[in-house]
């Protein structure tokens, strides 16, 4: 009998990335035009029986969409007799009835498919196609008359209108379709629903199309209104949606509505910014570093020339514990941005650069840079800090705790975190001892009250651990 690990209920984790990627080049092969051969893709010996399972599907499916003969004799001799009776009855039976069974099967889509609707007359059959086609077919002959072209992602849901004229395809991209049954041309396309189409249905007297799918709700459209009018307000409802989301960190929900409002405006690399930041941030605040990393860049990529979206990609690295790969984003923004006379930008850099001690040659140009955001906003905590913690990495102490106390002013009830543990360190610096103390005591406080978001808690970690060495080497 064959081992506990190859029976298909048993099969352990470890295998199945394995299995998986024997069938994808096998899959591959087939794609290719070839015909590969099965054993090519079985090991030597008994047979793993879930990935010969596999394979026989998959060569199974593709003989049948070639017109080749297929039958599943073949497969059970290569399985072999005790593994005949290792397995339940019905995986060979799912098996057969794939390429023996006596019913009619309509072959046409490359992938699955996920809904079927008869025309009223029941002349028409059509079928929603994962590789984005609308099948029609003729019903009494059981072949495909039109492969409706044009959806760009996988269509869920069809509907005939009750005149069996039109037929309605409902998208994964969220778009509705309608089909002229006859000569096979889209009539019209719209973004009526928030999320995935799954079900569509027209009202008896066909007046009215109804929609639903991932969204909550069902959206009823008479096609009385334009079009353009639905898009905007769409759009709209979008777009409403993302800056709440947005200004609320609710960073799924704000992907979602960007990533619909940035399919429909490709050429809108503000919204790819947008929407690649919302991810990156959700994966950030999971601790996914990589897949965080990934999309920042993405964003960055979309708009080089915005500064701040630079900077949650450094801070990824060092969430990550990547204190070299900081140093270097850090140092790119620098060479990048140096030069830069706008005070927000120059702002983004100081303020990454100071989260470690700054490389030697480099502490007096971000300190440079902080000085000229503070020169463009006299006004501003947030860069009067940077440019207290930038003056402490450039060893000018008695400046940081100037600038400094000046931002725990602006800020109140003593200021920020990350504000306090640079007095900290800079008054230790002084040779003030009780002051240092007390500050990094109130940062600790503050930080035990409540957790921030996650680039808080990574400025907040890295600090308060260079913080507390160096107060606790001086004890």
């Amino acid at each position: 009998m064959p081992a506990a690990d190859d029976l298909i209920g048993g099969l352990p984790s470890e295998k199945w990335g394995e299995l998986h990627r024997v069938a994808k080049e096998f899959e591959a092969a087939w794609r290719c035009g070839t015909c590969p051969a099965l054993a090519d893709y079985l090991p030597p010996g008994p047979p793993s029986l879930p990935l010969l399972l596999e394979l026989a599907r998959l060569d199974l499916e593709h003989r049948l969409r070639a017109g080749e003969p297929a039958r599943v004799e073949p497969y059970r001799l290569r399985a072999g007799e005790d593994a005949n009776r290792a397995l339940r009855g019905f995986e060979w039976d799912n098996l057969w009835r794939l390429a023996e069974g006596d019913f009619p099967l309509l072959r046409g889509h490359v992938a699955g498919v996920r809904g079927v609707a008869f025309s009223p007359d029941g002349k028409w059959l059509a079928s929603a196609g994962y590789d984005a086609v609308v099948g029609l077919w003729d019903a009494a002959g059981s072949r495909q008359v039109r492969a409706l072209k044009g959806h760009e992602q996988g269509v869920n849901a069809v509907a005939f209108s009750p005149d069996g004229k039109v037929v309605a395809a409902g998208n994964k991209d969220c778009s509705v379709r309608l089909w002229d049954v006859t000569s096979g041309q889209q009539l019209r396309s719209f973004g009526l629903c928030p999320g995935a189409v799954r079900c569509l249905a027209f009202r008896p007297d066909g007046k009215t199309l109804a929609m639903a799918g991932e969204a909550p709700g069902v959206i009823l459209w008479d096609g009385r209104r334009d079009l353009a009018d639905v898009e905007k307000r769409w759009r709209l409802s979008h777009a409403r949606q993302a800056d709440a989301c947005e200004k609320e960190r609710r960073w799924f929900a704000a992907a979602h509505h960007l990533k619909h409002l940035a399919a429909r405006a490709p050429a809108d690399l503000g919204l790819r910014a947008r929407y690649f930041k919302a991810r990156g941030e959700w994966h950030a605040e999971a601790g996914q570093w990589d897949d965080a990393l990934a999309d920042f860049g993405a964003a960055a990529r979309a708009r080089p020339g915005d500064a701040w979206l630079r900077y949650p990609e450094g801070l990824c690295l060092l969430g990550k514990g990547d204190r070299a790969g900081h140093l270097r984003a850090c140092a790119r923004m620098l060479d990048d941005f140096g030069k830069t006379a706008d005070g927000s930008t120059a702002d983004a850099v100081a303020f990454l650069a100071v989260l470690l001690p700054v490389p030697e040659g480099s502490a007096e140009r971000v300190a440079e840079l902080a000085a000229l955001a503070v020169r463009s906003k006299p006004k501003s905590g947030d860069y009067r800090e940077t440019l207290g913690a930038a003056l402490y990495r450039a060893g000018d102490f008695a400046g940081a705790t100037r600038h400094l106390d000046e931002a725990v002013k602006k800020h109140g009830q003593d200021g920020l975190v990350w504000t306090q543990l640079f007095l900290a360190m800079a008054h230790h610096q002084l040779g003030d001892a009780n002051k240092a103390k007390a500050w990094l005591g109130k940062a600790v406080a503050q930080v035990k009250r409540g957790p921030g978001d996650w680039q808080e808690e990574v400025r907040w970690r890295h600090l308060r651990r260079e913080a507390e060495a160096l107060l606790n080497k001086a004890e």
